[in-house]
């Protein structure tokens, strides 16, 4: 029986094809979880009061979401990190090939092999939200060790540096990763850093103290409203 009585946050990433939860209350880390799927995840994130997920929700119909744009000026150097999300249009097509061809129809631009290989992912998430009920905010990992350090990384977080700068940027949030997470041996160090920071992230849109990304277009079909929380 869960006798955990702080409020939970939840911090999602994908973690080589499959999902990646770290857990965190006002204290730090209190669970980490990995899943094939997030309905796999259903009870531990509802358990939590408020959920950010490293997955693009409220997709464009045409052009650039203004949320990515706008994040784009605060990751400078760092700016390649946040990939530009294709139209609904787009990633709705059978194949690579004719999803760029349809994105450069609509907006003039192609979309990358990494934005369309997320396409299950994205599809995946909207529908996770509509059979749970569960609010998910979009967050971006890069973008918010940004704004917790107040400037970009230096170096990525695949060097050695990289993990030390951005485990000092958790620590000074108050979140330790050690070494003995049950979901360690399946994630990447990258994507455990992600998940975390996302839990911080949903910990402060929580306390009213998260930066927010762009406009709030909503998207025509789900109606969710296009931002970047961190």
């Amino acid at each position: 029986m869960d006798t955990h009585t702080l409020p939970l946050y939840a911090g999602v990433d994908i973690a080589r094809g499959a999902w990646l939860a770290v857990l965190i209350d006002q204290n730090g880390v209190v669970a980490t979880h990995h899943s094939e799927t997030l309905d796999g995840l259903t009870d531990v994130l509802l358990a939590c009061e408020t959920i950010a997920i490293d997955v693009p929700i409220g997709l464009p119909d045409a052009g650039t979401r203004a949320c990515e744009t706008d994040a784009r000026q605060m990751l400078g150097p760092r700016r390649s990190s946040l990939f530009t999300t294709p139209t609904r249009q787009a990633l709705a097509a059978l194949d690579h090939s004719s999803a760029n061809r349809t994105n450069r129809l609509i907006t003039g631009q192609g979309v990358s092999a990494q934005a369309y290989g997320l396409r299950h992912k994205i599809f995946e998430t909207e529908q996770f939200a509509a059979a749970t009920g569960v609010t998910l905010f979009e967050t971006h990992p890069e973008t918010a060790f940004a704004v917790l350090a107040g400037t970009p990384m230096a170096a990525a977080k695949t060097t050695w540096s990289g993990l030390r700068l951005r485990e000092q940027v958790l620590a000074d949030a108050g979140v330790i990763l050690d070494v003995c997470l049950p979901a360690g041996a399946k994630a990447g160090v990258d994507d455990m850093l992600d998940a975390a920071v996302a839990a911080v992230s949903a910990r402060r849109i929580a306390h009213n103290q998260a930066t927010c990304f762009g406009d709030g277009t909503p998207d025509h079909v789900t109606g969710h409203p296009q931002h970047i929380w961190v």
